[in-house]
């Protein structure tokens, strides 16, 4: 019986309350959405028990008809965009996929004030990042458009991936060469990445992390991106760090004129001999294939004792 159910959920032990908040999603009953919603407000509540309530809640919306959903749109919005602060990760992203469901514009600031949350970087967790750029999607709106076009240059590919899938969801259109340019760099498109030209450098230089960017950089860039590739070098995600010493390798084999070789020697020879000895083993090889392609005398050196400490490295620290 759902009375009995629920007093389970507020009475019983933590794996009784667990199994009430499953049950009671799977009998997707709206009567019991009060209960599932004071559950997952309870941030001292286990949190296995709220990721189940927060679960109940979903199969319920996903079960009710868009009429039915007014009501539970009334009871439900204002309390899970303040949960979208929560200190959980999973709570966070499991209510910004429950907001999506909802489908209300209520959501939007605050699904995207989700969408730039705090980060560890590297990202090794995206926290609500993803989920908010999927909520907005299904929401949409001149708003929620707007935010989903700033996520296009999000530092994580699955941010991006989110966003452009929601964008195209939306039937939006790039209203400039910039945005054109966020959206193939996002889809792997980068003979129309070549294809946009100059506005596209920027996109690019705000993209090293993903593959095929630097490549493409390398064949497009000149004298003018070989500063912001090497500050880049200094950036705190190694894929950045690897992507921009990559770049800078792919610049050296094209062979693009005097002036970009002079900026590559002036400029970039003693960053690159500085990432022989950077941490990740991924930038120093990128570092050592771009100093090798450059070609300048005072890299012959560093290069040698590069590859000595490589060779004198264990393969699990290599």
């Amino acid at each position: 019986m759902l009375w009995w159910t629920i007093m389970k959920l507020k009475f019983g032990g933590p794996k009784a309350r667990e199994d009430a908040a499953s049950r009671l999603g799977y009998a997707r009953d709206r009567r019991a959405v009060g209960a599932l919603i004071t559950t997952l407000r309870n941030t001292d509540e286990d949190k296995a028990v709220r990721f189940r309530a927060a679960m109940g809640l979903g199969d319920i919306v996903e079960r009710e008809s868009e009429k039915e959903l007014v009501t539970i749109r009334a009871v439900l919005v204002e309390p899970l965009v303040a949960m979208l602060t929560d200190p959980n990760e999973v709570i966070r992203s499991t209510v910004a996929s429950l907001l999506g469901k909802l489908r209300d514009k209520r959501a939007v600031e605050g699904l995207g004030a989700a969408l730039k949350e705090a980060r560890p970087r590297p990202a090794d967790h995206l926290g609500a990042c993803p989920f908010a750029a999927e909520a907005l999607g299904k929401i949409g709106g001149p708003r929620a458009v707007e935010l989903l076009v700033g996520a296009l240059e999000d530092p994580d590919r699955r941010v991006r991936e989110e966003a452009a899938d929601g964008l195209d969801g939306l039937g939006w259109k790039p209203a400039n060469n910039r945005e054109r340019a966020l959206r193939a760099i996002v889809g792997n498109r980068f003979e129309e990445v070549k294809r946009i030209g100059e506005a596209a450098i920027e996109p690019l230089l705000g993209s090293l992390a993903f593959v095929g960017v630097a490549l493409t950089l390398g064949e497009m860039a000149g004298e003018r991106e070989v500063q912001p590739l090497v500050a880049a070098l200094k950036n705190h995600d190694e894929d950045v760090r690897a992507g921009a010493a990559e770049a800078l390798g792919w610049l050296a084999r094209r062979g693009a004129g005097e002036s970009v070789l002079q900026a590559l020697n002036v400029q970039a020879v003693n960053p690159l001999v500085g990432a022989l000895r950077d941490q990740s083993a991924y930038v120093r090889k990128r570092a050592a294939e771009a100093l090798g392609c450059i070609r300048d005398p005072r890299a012959v050196r560093a290069l040698a004792d590069y590859r000595k400490r490589e060779k004198a490295k264990p393969a699990s620290a290599a």
